[in-house]
């Protein structure tokens, strides 16, 4: 089981992650995708911040850092890249944009700060909304990203029809889609050749019943669970949910400390 938690930024205070995952990253580590140069104009700045910098790069917020390397230490925490600064573009998402010279120079910049703020390796990229325009993958394969975290989507897609592995691999998403419908992620990752793609579902979509359904989905499938929260608007409900599936999952979420504690498989 891997919880990825979205949105982790300058702003964020080390007592709100404590105040969530105290009794869950005992169990399984949480995977935080990192902006790591926010944007202050839009809802990613709470409210109550009175910014004075257009972008805030998240290694100036030195109580989280050390915070994080922390947990990095104990296991309990790991980086993914978060965008660049999360910022929209008219009616598009960051990575909804098509330039992918300029998305691949945003991605490189943001990975290294987070590698050099961090001392750890980052090869996990999850879009601002979970959008990829074809550029934008491209772009992080050209960056050195490995794996993509999303949610489910058959397209857009970078088709490459020169390439086996890569079609393979779509022809069980799309068939998997056809077959399942937009409720259910595909459960494992899956090898598009030039990286490896992870599905995962958002906390706030489920109930109990919902859950029991997927935990028995993924155990006939001897697959990978990945939840999708936001720590910002979690709610209790949700936390307990997320303990809920730490019970029913039970020794696999244990384990998934061990099994890479990210898709960096």
């Amino acid at each position: 089981m891997i919880i990825r938690d979205d949105d982790l930024s300058y702003f964020t205070r080390p007592e709100e992650l404590s105040r969530l995952y105290d009794g869950i990253w005992e169990y399984t580590p949480v995977h935080f995708s990192v902006i790591p140069y926010v944007y202050t104009r839009q809802r990613e700045t709470p409210a109550a911040v009175a910014a004075t910098k257009d972008n805030y790069w998240v290694g100036e917020n030195k109580a989280l850092v050390a915070f994080l390397k922390r947990k990095i230490k104990e296991g309990k925490a790991v980086i993914w890249q978060h965008g660049f600064t999360h910022r929209n573009y008219g009616t598009r998402f960051e990575l909804e944009r098509t330039d992918r010279r300029l998305i691949a120079e945003e991605l490189r910049r943001g990975k290294e700060h987070l590698e050099r703020t961090f001392g750890v390796k980052v090869d996990t990229l999850v879009a601002p909304h979970d959008r990829f325009s074809k550029g934008a993958v491209l772009a992080a394969e050209d960056v050195g990203f490995t794996t993509i975290s999303r949610c489910y989507a058959p397209l857009p897609r970078e088709i490459r029809w020169t390439s086996l592995r890569y079609l393979r691999s779509y022809a069980r998403l799309v068939l998997f889609w056809l077959r399942r419908g937009r409720r259910w992620r595909y459960p494992r990752l899956l090898d598009f050749g030039g990286h490896t793609e992870l599905f995962s579902y958002r906390i706030e979509e489920l109930d109990t019943q919902k859950i029991e359904k997927i935990v028995s989905f993924i155990g006939s499938a001897d697959g990978l669970l990945c939840l999708t929260a936001h720590y910002r608007t979690m709610s209790m409900r949700q936390r307990e949910l997320l303990l809920l599936l730490l019970k029913r999952v039970g020794p696999s979420a244990r384990g998934s400390r061990k099994a890479k504690a990210a898709p960096s498989v």
